[in-house]
């Protein structure tokens, strides 16, 4: 059914070992053996040595397990998995361990004199400092509950989406004790990392300094002072650049916060991209046939001839693939040289900066990867062991790379390729192009003609991977826009939070000077305003940097892509963080407009 499954098309029927060998003249014969190695087995010795035993009985070949395709597929969704799992975990706490250790900063500078009275009658630097990070501690298991029944909830909707697409005996979510432990114990650890700094200064607090007001910080002339550009600034704005100069270690650290949360957005829609890109290049650029037509056997090319003939067909030319074996310096690997047209029209080899790569005069033109599995480069003589008719071995010469997206492939010259393995004129598939208005009448036309293994649609196949990839494609980038979203709140907000418990006093009296509710607001939220904007472009740089990691962990012998993000990504990236940001600046606006003028204004007891 062409390049994915389809349970439509696609069928596993179970019989009874003697009525099938009956049905298909297999009497005591068997075309299929699956083998269990011993443990410290090699795997290399028994495939050579099976493949010598059943070479004169038309054996193609035997592979280990990591060659199966379905392993192999399995195995990249699994690698890919681990790596969300261990990336997402390790930002979120990180930003999570810099929230508490802000917050706990500020309460402590809050709590001076209570914490020097406590020391005053005798409390102990550890109970006190224990004292904090027991907050922390409550706090982190506080989450740790709600973090472990919403991954219970994801867990479960994700295994539920996997069985629409894998088929296992037995695929159900299990929630196991150890994981949940080291959920918790990792949380607990972000927490007491992030509380440690807080908790020592708290420790290290001399009590008759405590009783002290804090002392104001160290200000001086700043680089915009020395300019005069403070002239050509509004007040209120002056008052945020000036924050932002004084507090350079927390604006930074408010700035790498947001910045993940926008990597984080990039990299949710960078399989998105990939997949339109894939598609694109495979078969807008290099197919560019509207219907494959596969013979059961090889056919000469008059069967072509008579297919152009059919109603709607307007435009046709063969194509001959031959499954081989590559054999160079001991490593083998079990493939298809595809032959093409001189003059071929409906199928390129494009590489993956969309270049068209010539089909060479003679010799055979590789995928890259596939010429770096075998250890072969330009030039090489490679031995070619054929898979059908004969099985005849020929040694064909390298002539060049193809740095394709998709596959593991040979190409060669229609004319090249008949010559190399003795054959004449044949084709093992059609490609027609066909008049949109006509594709229903032709269709069943060539299903009917005899020889004609199946009839593909290209717009199929298309449609398939949609179908089956989109639905995974947007709970990924919903659970990772969520994550990215609760962070950019998280980091907005609390910032926001913080500030105005710290400088309360401050707009207060802005307030009492004739300051309006705006104003007051424009000098709270401007400084996260320029956070924000700061954050931007950095996470776009960051989730560029990590959406290429995740491509290279992608497996190299399905998908080889360059990470083509588009516009649009950026945009969604940076629209989500704005709006975020504006939701954080919506919530701490309400509190302002709440604010105590004569409370807060009140001398501290």
């Amino acid at each position: 059914t062409g390049i994915f499954s389809d349970d439509k098309r696609f069928a596993v029927f179970w019989m009874r070992e003697s009525v099938m060998a009956a049905a298909f003249d297999m009497t005591n014969a068997f075309n299929d053996v699956s083998i269990r190695l011993q443990p410290g087995a090699s795997l290399d010795a028994v495939i050579t040595a099976v493949d010598r035993v059943l070479e004169p009985y038309g054996g193609v070949g035997a592979f280990g397990r990591k060659d199966q395709a379905s392993n192999s597929i399995v195995e990249g969704e699994l690698a890919q998995l681990e790596a969300m799992a261990t990336v997402a975990p390790m930002i979120f706490l990180g930003v999570a361990a810099f929230l508490l250790n802000v917050v706990l900063s500020r309460l402590v500078l809050l709590q001076r004199a209570q914490i020097a009275t406590m020391k005053a009658v005798g409390y102990g630097k550890r109970a006190i400092g224990a004292h904090y990070v027991k907050l922390v501690c409550l706090i982190a298991l506080g989450g740790s509950v709600l973090g472990i029944a919403g991954g219970v909830y994801l867990g479960s909707a994700m295994t539920e989406m996997y069985t629409q697409y894998f088929r296992f005996p037995v695929l159900a979510f299990e929630l196991e004790p150890r994981v949940v432990s080291i959920a918790v114990a990792v949380s607990l650890l972000a927490g007491v990392v992030g509380a440690v700094t807080s908790a020592t200064r708290v420790a290290n607090l001399p009590p008759a300094e405590a009783m002290r007001p804090a002392s104001p910080p160290t200000y001086g002339s700043s680089l915009l002072d020395k300019l005069g550009a403070y002239r050509f600034i509004v007040p209120a704005a002056r008052m945020v650049v000036r924050e932002i100069e004084r507090q350079p270690v927390r604006t930074g650290l408010s700035v790498i916060g947001i910045a993940f949360a926008v990597s984080i957005m990039v990299l949710a829609r960078v399989s998105s991209d990939a997949m339109t890109l894939l598609l694109d290049m495979q078969f807008q650029q290099a197919w560019k046939e509207d219907v494959m037509v596969s013979f059961l056997d090889p056919l000469s090319d008059g069967a072509v001839r008579e297919l152009e003939h059919l109603p709607g067909v307007l435009y046709g030319e063969g194509m001959r693939t031959v499954p081989v074996r590559f054999v160079h310096d001991g490593r083998k690997r079990e493939s298809v040289i595809m032959g093409y047209a001189d003059d071929s029209q409906l199928r390129r080899v494009i590489d993956v900066e969309l270049r068209e790569i010539p089909i060479p005069e003679s010799g055979v033109m590789l995928t890259a990867k596939l010429a770096e599995i075998l250890g072969v480069s330009i030039g090489d003589e490679l031995r070619v062991e054929m898979l059908e008719g004969d099985r005849r071995t020929v040694s064909l010469r390298v002539s060049s790379l193809a740095a394709e997206p998709f596959g593991l492939q040979g190409h060669m010259r229609l004319g090249e390729l008949y010559r190399a393995f003795g054959e004449e004129a044949t084709a093992s598939m059609a490609l027609l192009r066909i008049d949109p208005r006509e594709y229903t009448r032709a269709e069943p036309k060539l299903k009917e003609l005899p020889k004609i293994g199946g009839v593909l649609r290209k717009q199929t196949i298309i449609d398939q991977f949609k179908a089956q990839s989109a639905d995974m494609m947007l709970v990924m980038s919903l659970i990772l826009t969520l994550f990215a979203g609760t962070i950019a709140v998280g980091v907005v907000y609390n910032n926001a939070r913080v500030a105005l418990s710290m400088r309360s006093r401050d707009l207060a009296s802005l307030r009492v000077l004739g300051f309006r509710r705006g104003e007051i607001s424009a000098v709270l939220l401007g400084e996260l305003a320029i956070q924000v904007l700061l954050a931007i472009p950095i996470g776009m740089g960051i989730g560029t940097w990590m959406s290429r990691a995740m491509m290279a962990m992608t497996d190299p012998e399905q998908y080889r892509l360059p990470v083509a993000l588009s516009p649009a990504t950026y945009a969604y990236a940076a629209g989500v963080t704005i709006a975020a940001g504006a939701v954080s600046a919506l919530l701490v606006r309400r509190k302002l407009d709440k604010l105590d003028l004569i409370g807060v204004l009140k001398t501290r007891e």
